[in-house]
């Protein structure tokens, strides 16, 4: 009988330590994720009257209601914000076909 508890308690030592051991391998193996894509947009008209979607951070050159050219940024949540006021191009048109921002 007592070599059936030892066989007994053996078999349960090792099936603990297997569990704990495979734990381990988990969290040591385990990466950071890089973060998502979080599926937000910001949205504008070109010159052509096509819808063109921008990543946040994106920057493109527009004219405001006063006919300057504002160079707007795409912003993380999905809406545009102003970020340098910039002078009309000599030649040419505004980069990337005169956007017009939705509202």
């Amino acid at each position: 009988m007592t070599i059936n508890l030892r066989v007994r308690n053996f078999a349960l030592a090792a099936l603990l330590a297997a569990g704990v051991a495979g734990v381990s391998v988990a969290q040591v193996s385990a990466k950071p994720r890089p973060p998502g894509d979080n599926g937000v947009r910001c949205a504008a008209y070109d010159k052509h009257g096509v819808l063109q979607f921008y990543m946040p951070g994106d920057l493109t050159q527009a004219v405001d209601a006063n006919g300057d050219y504002v160079w707007l940024e795409c912003g993380k949540d999905g809406n545009w914000t102003r970020a340098i006021t910039a002078a009309p191009p000599t030649s040419g048109g505004p980069a990337g076909g005169g956007i017009d921002p939705t509202p």
